[in-house]
Formats: C-alpha cells, sequence, structure tokens
C-alpha cells in the first residue's frame, strides 16, 4: 500500500521532456489542444524550465539558451502554471504557482508572457525573474517565423493581468 502510494505520488511529478515547434505547420490534432508561446529572455544558458498544469512540462537546454527566444508548443487546453527552473545540475529556483499561473485555452495561440532570467550578481541564488507582456515582440515573432499558423489560428495573451493588444490588432485588421 505504501510503496504504491509513492509511485502514485512519483508518477504525477514526471514531465514530459518537449521541444519548441520550428515548423509553419498547426500540429493541433484534438479539439482540446491549443499552443502555448512563451518568450524567454535569459543572460546565460538555463538546464531545464518546468511548467506544470494538464501537462507536465519539461524544456530542456536546446530551447533555454542565453538571449531571446520564443517557445511555441501544442499542449492540452487548461490551467499551467511555471514550476521550476533549474540552471544547472545543482542550483535550481522553485516558483510559487499563484504568481505564474497562466491559462491555454483550444484552438488558438496563448501569449503567455516573456519569462525574464536574469543573474545581475554571478551568483545562482541571486535571480531576478519576471514575467512580462511583450505582446507586439511576440506578434511579430510569429509574423515572421509561423505566418501559416498565425493565418489559421488567432492569437491571444493568456499570461496574469488583462491586455487588449490582441482585440486592438483584430479591430484595425477588420477596418481594412
Amino acid at each position: 500500500m505504501l510503496l504504491s502510494s509513492i509511485l502514485l505520488l512519483l508518477a504525477g511529478c514526471v514531465a514530459t521532456r518537449v521541444s519548441s515547434q520550428k515548423q509553419d505547420t498547426d500540429k493541433l490534432v484534438e479539439a482540446n489542444q491549443g499552443y502555448l508561446l512563451i518568450g524567454l529572455v535569459n543572460d546565460y544558458d538555463l538546464q531545464a524550465l518546468y511548467v506544470w498544469g494538464e501537462e507536465n512540462l519539461k524544456l530542456t537546454h536546446e530551447d533555454l539558451s542565453a538571449g531571446e527566444n520564443y517557445i511555441l508548443l501544442p499542449v492540452k487546453a487548461g490551467e499551467y502554471h511555471f514550476g521550476r527552473i533549474d540552471y544547472n545540475y545543482y542550483y535550481r529556483t522553485s516558483l510559487n504557482e499563484d504568481d505564474w499561473r497562466f491559462e491555454v485555452k483550444p484552438g488558438r495561440i496563448n501569449y503567455v508572457g516573456h519569462l525574464t532570467v536574469e543573474q545581475p550578481f554571478y551568483y545562482f541564488f541571486a535571480n531576478h525573474i519576471e514575467l512580462e507582456n511583450r505582446a507586439a515582440n511576440a506578434q511579430l515573432f510569429m509574423e515572421k517565423y509561423f505566418p501559416g499558423l498565425l493565418t489559421s489560428r488567432d492569437m491571444f495573451y493568456a499570461g496574469p493581468g488583462q491586455d487588449r493588444f490582441y482585440s486592438l490588432i483584430a479591430g484595425l485588421e477588420e477596418q481594412q
């Protein structure tokens, strides 16, 4: 009984290793899926970023190199939050789920913001982490690298707080 409880608990913590979509093709295969778009700005390579929710996801160093990156993933619709950042094998930061929560809605591109990870003092325990809404930058990225997907799927801000940028763009497009 105790062993089965421990195994069940561990199974719930397992994250599926995922990698950002690179092709401008629609990869949503189920009606209950949506795209998760994360902007990532970091001043050094990260080992892993965990996203917990309907699916537990693990992004690896392949998508987490230093600089500004965008991560586009087809995922199940539902509630998610950034769970943990691994800087290397020894240092990591767990994130309070209430502060890093977002929702992925089905059938659309859900931009959740730019996760900024900076190391101001060259110490892993002194990182500055924030989630910023840079919707205009995300829109430009999608127009440049995923124009076909952006034509077939609407894009919305799904991160914390309110944003009217995408509704403003939709209104301008209707006027043309």
